[in-house]
């Protein structure tokens, strides 16, 4: 990559494409064999073709690895379907695609089994509906469930003509400056809506009584601090404080229902939650308006 190129807020990071690639299995209904008094031309019908729940585990399995993506990545806003890893995990993510892509192959394999046995339950209750050639042989289904990948980094062409080059400097510029800004307001308002939810469940009832939860809502947190370093590729300091600042609020707890019975240490917790709550509504202020999703 041309050096100037390189001289943005994004640090140490390379761009993974990634997708998912399953059998669908819905296909369109003809409503020519539908009795109904509506105008058939503002209906969108579909039947579904095989009821599962092997199926259904192929897809939830396939999610599952989506979400370690974006977990441990962040989107890298100008590429659908691209991700920003910090460059010393590329080795672990490549292991674990490779991993997850011969697990899939074993996950389809009870499907393959049951795959005739569907299709004639399919005939028996689709009735007019059920058409045999909705349906792929085993080889072409098999192969219709993988992940693809590759690597890649943003360049601009060598041998442009000089004005094109600058000109095209300046696009890339002014595009790894808007997704780094973009990538730090997604990771602040991530953070900031764990810290919330994890601090209301601290906060007494209407009848001042004490709130029952999960310990899902500070492993979440947990979690996000765990990843944190790997995905601030802005390397945005004053946010890095603030998780610094959670992760040694959360060191005290060993399990987050004791926070029921210590009235001092959760007192200790809200504190906190609620100083890191503060200076995240500040911080987010100062940045354009925009909700993220990391999930």
């Amino acid at each position: 990559m041309n050096q100037e190129v390189t001289k943005m807020k994004i640090q140490n990071a390379v761009m993974l494409i990634f997708t998912t690639h399953s059998w669908g299995n819905r296909k369109k209904a003809d409503t020519k064999k539908i009795e109904t008094n509506a105008e058939k031309s503002f209906l969108s019908l579909s039947k579904r073709l095989i009821d599962s729940d092997k199926y259904k585990s192929i897809l939830n399995f396939q999610s599952e690895v989506y979400n370690w993506i974006n977990k441990n990545a962040v989107p890298s806003f100008f590429l659908r379907g691209s991700y920003l890893f910090n460059i010393s995990m590329v080795e672990e993510v490549e292991q674990y695609l490779k991993a997850q892509s011969d697990i899939l192959k074993e996950k389809v394999k009870p499907l393959l089994s049951e795959y005739e046995q569907k299709i004639a339950e399919a005939e028996q209750k689709l009735g007019d509906q059920f058409n045999f050639s909705d349906y792929p042989n085993l080889d072409v289904l098999k192969s219709s469930f993988s992940f693809s990948w590759k690597w890649t980094i943003f360049d601009i062409p060598e041998g442009l003509p000089e004005k094109i080059f600058q000109e095209e400097k300046l696009k890339a510029e002014n595009m790894w400056r808007e997704s780094a800004e973009q990538i730090s307001l997604c990771l602040r308002q991530a953070f900031i809506e764990l810290i919330k939810h994890a601090n209301s469940m601290l906060e007494p009832n209407a009848d001042g009584k004490t709130k029952a939860f999960k310990n899902s809502s500070f492993d979440n947190i947990d979690e996000f601090i765990s990843t944190f370093k790997n995905r601030n590729i802005v390397d945005d300091k004053e946010l890095e404080k603030l998780v610094e600042q959670a992760r040694k609020v959360l060191t005290n707890i060993n399990d987050p229902q004791q926070l029921k019975k210590d009235k001092q240490m959760k007192e200790i917790v809200s504190k906190n939650f609620s100083e890191i709550t503060s200076k995240l509504d500040e911080m987010i202020a100062i940045k354009p308006s925009r909700k993220f999703d990391l999930d």
